[in-house]
């Protein structure tokens, strides 16, 4: 309980606050800082203990500082929220206090709460919250063992020193937030340099053979045997450069939203013996064995059968690369659910633990040092990555570390088969429309605005399309209850249920119900990440506004092509 004059406590309280102040401002340690706090309201209170508990790293609440004589410290103490003084200081966001914690019923019953405050022995308590807007960042607790509670005045500069508080732990999250945005800003510089260096190395050294070996010839006193190498080495070393030139470009029109897929049923076996038959050569002249176990009968996915053999191929082609002669890569296919699974997998190098969560990040080696034994510009398993994302699918890789061999999954969706959609098709293709023909196909057109509506209606209708048109995602559900459509062509941005949210629904449907059918998302956006958002939600497709007439009739037409016999 505080003695003297009002006066003389006004000004012993204004003296330490100014103090306090100055020390946080002075001070760049969140721990320093919040010992003076702790420090100066045991003095303004003239408490016998204080004690400020703060956020760990998992939301919650613990005691850290403390001022006083403590008889019986413990470490690790937890404020439980709505338990004790500073339980409901944290659940309420208000002071709590009081003169006589034993006989207080707020806390009557609570027998460990009541055990830990008689340890000290505490008789009288009071708890503020340090907050930060709405968040109770921290509490500060001041105790007694005597009689005599603590007043309005007591109450009112623990506020303000849990304010003084709260700028500091607001500074401190500041600047832990720059600290890190610098480190990453300076990681990516590194990432940066490091590329170009690479870069640079990986062109000019085959430019280097081209160039040597052409100059060679020039000289014209080779033999025929070394003649026919050295045409062989500029041809190989030329292909070399091209396919690294391919990569950079392909990353290129990834980022900027200008790679054009041409999606269609795809036997992904065939995609893979392809993949196979291309690589073989450079797994036997390491003496690589390549194993296959691809499940027949499979139905297609749908996809761009050029780029999910590029896909197969940068991994085919990594894992022959990373993998010790004499060893084995098997590649797998099989279904899994209603998607489709490729599976590549090596007895190679592995992958550390620390690379894994990032090996599909551009230009990210797990060797970038000058000594490192395998080439490549680090991009081929981030063109991956983008490549299968951009096809409704999705890629993971897991390795059990060094030495013990990586594994790598592709993911896609199996589109199923519709024979009598397929037999309508297979007599359309001779009809001579301006538009093309797409007589006796169904299609649902799913849009909020009312001209694009009637415009899509129109062009589909005009090319003999049987054309249900529905003006919310609630609607459109509705259709599809009872009338079974071959394509969907829906709007994103739609009040209450956008596109997104709607296809997954449908997704959600088993394919005897329509899940399967296939779907095109029209929408103004046409940036790299909304066709990711539009094929990841479900759609096969992307079209963005103003969209040609031809494109969206032959979009329709090439989602419900007849599907070869597998």
């Amino acid at each position: 309980m505080h003695v003297g004059p009002p006066h003389e406590r006004a000004e012993r309280q204004a003296t330490v606050l100014g103090e306090l102040a100055r020390s946080i401002n002075a001070s760049l340690d969140l721990g320093d800082i919040l010992q003076v706090v702790a420090e100066g309201a045991r003095d303004l209170c003239a408490s016998d203990l204080a004690t400020i508990a703060l956020r760990d790293d998992t939301g919650a609440m613990v005691f850290r500082h403390r001022a006083g004589r403590w008889r019986h410290p413990r470490a690790g103490l937890v404020v439980v929220p709505g338990r004790g003084a500073g339980g409901r200081a944290l659940a309420t966001g208000r002071p709590v206090r009081s003169d006589d914690v034993a006989g207080d019923p707020r806390f009557a019953g609570d027998d460990e709460y009541l055990a830990t405050m008689a340890a000290e022995p505490i008789v009288a308590t009071m708890a503020v919250p340090i907050a930060i807007g709405d968040r109770v960042e921290g509490l500060l607790r001041v105790d007694n063992r005597t009689r005599g509670g603590f007043d309005d005045g007591d109450e009112d500069v623990l506020r303000q020193l849990a304010d003084h508080a709260a700028l500091a732990i607001h500074n401190a999250q500041l600047l832990a937030r720059e600290q890190r945005a610098r480190a990453e800003a300076e990681a990516a510089n590194r990432v940066k340099d490091e590329f170009l260096a690479t870069l640079s190395h990986e062109l000019r050294t085959p430019l280097n053979a081209v160039l040597g070996w052409a100059i060679t010839l020039r000289g014209g006193r080779l033999d025929e045997a070394t003649t026919a190498r050295a045409l062989e080495a500029i041809e190989r070393n030329a292909r070399a450069q091209s396919q690294l030139i391919e990569d950079l470009l392909d990353i290129s029109r990834i980022v900027t939203g200008k790679l054009r897929l041409d999606v269609r049923p795809v036997e992904p076996a065939a995609v893979i013996e392809a993949a196979l038959d291309s690589v073989r050569p450079a797994a036997e002249s390491r003496s690589i064995a390549l194993e296959t176990a691809l499940e027949p009968q499979l139905e297609p996915v749908f996809a761009d059968p050029d780029r999910l053999q590029q896909v197969v191929w940068n991994l085919l082609n990594n894992a022959i690369k990373f993998t010790p002669p004499g060893g084995g890569v098997e590649v797998r296919l099989e279904r899994v659910g209603a998607s489709v699974e490729i599976v590549v997998q090596d007895t190679g190098q592995g992958i550390p633990a620390d690379l894994l969560p990032y090996i599909f990040d551009r230009f990210r080696q797990a060797d970038r040092s000058s000594a490192r034994t395998r080439g490549g510009l680090g991009i081929g398993l981030a063109l991956v990555r983008h490549l299968v994302e951009l096809q409704g699918g999705q890629v993971t890789a897991a390795s059990d570390g060094p030495g013990k061999g990586s594994t790598f999954r592709v993911r896609l969706p199996l589109l199923a088969r519709r024979p009598a959609a397929a037999g309508r098709l297979g007599r359309r293709t001779t009809a001579a429309s301006p538009l093309g023909s797409l007589g006796g196909v169904r299609v649902l057109v799913v849009e909020d605005e009312l001209d694009t509506l009637e415009l899509f209606e129109g062009i589909l209708t005009t090319s003999g399309a049987d054309v249900r048109r529905a003006a919310s995602a609630a609607e459109a559900l509705a259709i599809l209850a009872t009338w079974r459509a071959d394509v969907i062509v829906s709007d994103i941005e739609m009040p209450h249920e956008d596109g997104h949210a709607f296809i997954r629904r449908v997704r959600a449907q088993p394919p005897e119900q329509g899940g399967a059918t296939p779907a095109i998302a029209v929408t103004a956006h046409g940036s790299f990440d909304d066709r990711v958002r539009a094929l990841a939600a479900g759609f096969q497709t992307h079209l963005p506004k103003p969209v040609e007439p031809a494109e969206l009739v032959a979009t329709v037409a090439s989602l419900v092509q007849p599907l070869p016999s597998s």
